[in-house]
């Protein structure tokens, strides 16, 4: 009986030392462009829109380039769930209605890091990398927060 009270004890102690001194923070997510791009800013319905593909042509006629990240990259997940509003299952659905209609969904790259390279260097490509990855040649262009994420996808 003491043993067991003793245990739990010592694990309330440790669950509480590393909620104090390993905090975990929400991650900040960056929809990005080319620092060279005429966007100089997106609303959350806009950047929704270019990803689902409905808004296919910019303001000046050109057309957009999403970019995603792999389907079990947790920033995609956060993405599909916070900004596009959707559930796995309900994304493969919509793009399989889309995919008969003409409509591809956007190119998938590997890394945040690919993300980065390709976004720079191309011009009308979009794409989305955890803030704290955000490097020369992007601009961001509209910034959502996910309290799921932890800082320790972050150095």
């Amino acid at each position: 009986m003491m043993l067991g009270y003793l245990k739990m004890l010592l694990i309330s102690i440790f669950i509480f030392i590393l909620v104090c001194f390993f905090p975990s923070h929400a991650q900040d997510i960056s929809i990005i462009m080319s620092e060279h791009s005429a966007v100089k800013q997106l609303n959350a319905e806009q950047v929704k829109r270019i990803f689902l593909c409905k808004d296919r042509l910019t303001a000046q006629g050109e057309r957009w380039i999403p970019i995603n990240l792999s389907a079990h990259n947790l920033v995609r997940k956060s993405m599909v769930d916070q900004l596009l509003q959707f559930t796995p299952f309900e994304l493969e659905r919509y793009w399989y209605e889309q995919y008969f209609n003409g409509v591809s969904p956007p190119y998938v790259l590997a890394s945040e890091e690919a993300v980065l390279r390709f976004v720079s260097k191309t011009p009308n490509a979009i794409g989305y990398i955890l803030s704290c990855h955000v490097g020369a040649g992007v601009k961001t262009v509209y910034t959502f927060n996910d309290n799921k994420l932890t800082s320790k996808l972050c150095p």
